[in-house]
C-alpha cells in the first residue's frame, strides 16, 4: 500500500510543479496566435514553415506519470494475488467462498462501472463544448 501511495504522490507532482495553464483561446472563441505554434505551407516551394513558439518543458513530466504508473502497478500486484489467500486464512471455512466471490465480482465489475461513469461525465463535458462552439460560430 505504501508503494501505491508513493505512486499516487509521484503521479500528482506535475500538477503542483507546473505553472498555471494559459489557454490560447479567449472568451470569444478566437485563438491567439502568440501562444501556439503555427505552421504555414509555402505553395511555391512546397515546404512547411513552423513558428517555434511552443514550450516543450512540459514534455519532461511524462516521466513523472510513467514512474507513478509503474509504482501503482508494483503496489497493486500483491493485492490481487495475496487478497484471496488472506481472505481464506482470516475468514471461516463456511464464509470464505462468499467473501472471495464478492472480491472477484468487484474486481471484474469495477472497471465497467468506472468506464460508464467516465462516459457520463464526458457526455456532460462534450455537450458544454458543443454548446460553446455553436455559440462562438453564431457570433461570427
Amino acid at each position: 500500500m505504501f508503494v501505491m501511495g508513493l505512486g499516487s504522490f509521484v503521479f500528482v507532482l506535475p500538477h503542483f510543479l507546473t505553472d498555471a495553464y494559459l489557454s490560447s483561446v479567449d472568451v470569444n472563441g478566437t485563438v491567439t496566435s502568440e501562444d501556439i505554434a503555427l505552421c504555414t505551407l509555402d505553395s511555391e516551394e512546397n515546404e512547411i514553415d513552423c513558428q517555434d513558439n511552443q514550450d516543450n518543458s512540459l514534455s519532461n513530466y511524462f516521466y513523472f506519470f510513467l514512474v507513478g504508473q509503474l509504482l501503482h502497478g508494483f503496489g497493486a500486484a500483491p493485492i490481487t494475488t495475496l487478497a484471496v489467500t488472506l481472505l481464506d486464512e482470516v475468514v471461516g471455512k463456511n464464509t470464505a467462498p462468499i467473501y472471495i466471490g464478492i472480491f472477484m465480482v468487484n474486481g471484474n465489475f469495477s472497471p465497467i462501472l468506472c468506464v460508464q461513469s467516465i462516459e457520463m461525465v464526458l457526455l456532460i463535458y462534450s455537450k458544454q463544448i458543443i454548446m460553446f462552439c455553436t455559440y462562438s460560430l453564431r457570433s461570427l
